[in-house]
């Protein structure tokens, strides 16, 4: 008869065990890197760590300070304070949103914020990064630059790979791209697809450089002008800013 070994727990194995069916916890790596730029503590950001794990693991989305103070080494008062100062800083608010089981509008907290600014960090270090490596070409950071001047905040994620696309995969000369954004300021339309139409009507005509570009625009209005002879001469020498109208807008 074989005689059975008595079982006998593996106490590291059994921990592993427990500790991976507790679940886990995603936080982005982005913000554990980078949330002194944003102006966060570390009583802020253990915080957001312990909302975002309420969150997650048991689908709580407005901890009481009570609840958040349990966690942490610090007081109710001081979990309001801390929670103030994250919506002071634009990191995190509270919104309402409609709960289907209460049948009625409940307060969540918001991280929309938070992530607008980690996309913003993300963002300027592709950039960066893609000028160290050497992918990056020649004028981006210039172009760049002046986007951010004009617009006059940070580009989007979004922002930033359309204008890596003009230049990378359009090979529009960056001096193309500064003269379109030029001409969008001008206008008062500073949007992404309007540049992107006026950069896309020269490449149609097959204009690489402002000096081809301003010599189309001259023969072009000399045309215009033939064909109005009979009109007013204020209109033939309308503004700048109107040329750009009948040209890119027609």
């Amino acid at each position: 008869m074989v005689k059975l070994k008595a079982y006998k727990p593996n106490f590291t194995a059994e921990f592993a065990m427990d500790l991976y069916s507790a679940g886990s916890v995603v936080l982005p790596e982005l913000l554990l890197r980078c949330y002194s730029q944003l102006g966060i503590t570390e009583m802020e950001l253990v915080l957001i760590i312990h909302m975002w794990r309420l969150r997650q693991m048991e689908q709580e989305y407005y901890p009481s300070p009570e609840k958040l103070s349990a966690f942490m080494a610090a007081d109710k008062s001081t979990i309001e304070e801390l929670i103030a100062n994250l919506i002071e800083k634009k990191v995190l608010e509270v919104v309402r949103q409609d709960d289907e089981s209460l049948k009625r509008p409940v307060e969540i907290y918001s991280f929309r914020g938070l992530f607008e600014k980690l996309a913003e960090i993300w963002a300027c270090e592709r950039a960066t990064q893609s000028r160290r490596a050497g992918e990056t070409l020649e004028g981006l950071g210039e172009v760049y630059q002046a986007f951010e001047k004009e617009f006059g905040r940070l580009l989007s994620p979004m922002e930033g790979e359309k204008i890596v696309a003009w230049l990378e995969e359009d090979k529009f000369p960056p001096e193309l791209v500064l003269e379109a954004l030029k001409r969008a300021v001008l206008r008062g339309i500073l949007n992404f697809n309007y540049i992107d139409s006026i950069l896309r009507q020269w490449a149609k005509k097959n204009l690489r450089t402002v000096r081809e570009i301003n010599e189309y625009e001259r023969k072009f209005y000399e045309r215009q002008n033939l064909k109005g002879s009979g009109q007013r001469t204020a209109k033939v020498n309308r503004s700048r800013k109107e040329k750009f109208k009948d040209i890119y807008l027609s």
